[in-house]
């Protein structure tokens, strides 16, 4: 659930792993009434809105409306290229033997990482810029600067940080962010 000012909107999760978010009439607190759905997708886990602006995020999208929920766009949150082993043989050598096997570098543990697809896991929009959105991600912290056109991955932020809730302090100066364990403040671009 999520109030912003006079709204209350909904995010529930179903048994089939759908979500959807409704607007919550609550003129009446003892008598709420359930709205339209406004977005259904998959695997929605978090949301945030000002004024008119809705962000929800679940896997590694995010869908955006700037008219309170009537119309969607749709933004990937990506995370950086990883490096890619090398051949450790030069092929531009012409005097190469063709019977000797060209060899790959091995990378080692500290290099590698078994890939595993990114997850948008909390969402805030800066209420002083809000064309300023932030995704806490399962691989740290991700900005946008252009209402979720593009991202930039926050590199104050480890990659090995998932955020599960965004905060930003009185005046916008630092940003909290929690993960399960720990919170992590941060000076805000």
């Amino acid at each position: 659930l999520l109030i912003e000012r006079e709204r209350l909107l909904q995010l529930e999760r179903a048994a089939d792993g759908y979500s959807q978010l409704r607007e919550v009439d609550i003129v009446l607190p003892s008598e709420p009434l359930l709205g339209d759905v406004l977005l259904e997708l998959a695997d929605a886990t978090c949301l945030d809105a000002h004024e008119q602006g809705v962000i929800v995020g679940g896997g590694d999208q995010v869908y955006i409306s700037d008219d309170g929920g009537r119309s969607w766009a749709r933004s990937t949150v990506e995370p950086e290229p990883l490096a890619t082993p090398t051949s450790a043989s030069d092929d531009d050598d012409e005097d190469d033997d063709e019977d000797t096997p060209a060899t790959t570098a091995i990378a080692s543990p500290e290099t590698t990482r078994v890939l595993q697809p990114m997850q948008v896991l909390a969402l805030r929009i800066d209420i002083a810029n809000p064309h300023r959105i932030y995704a806490g991600t399962s691989e740290g912290l991700y900005l946008s600067q252009d209402d979720g056109a593009t991202w930039v991955r926050y590199n104050e932020v480890p990659s090995t940080f998932a955020i599960r809730q965004i905060d930003i302090a009185a005046g916008g100066a630092d940003l909290y962010l929690t993960s399960d364990t720990n919170v992590l403040i941060v000076t805000a671009p």
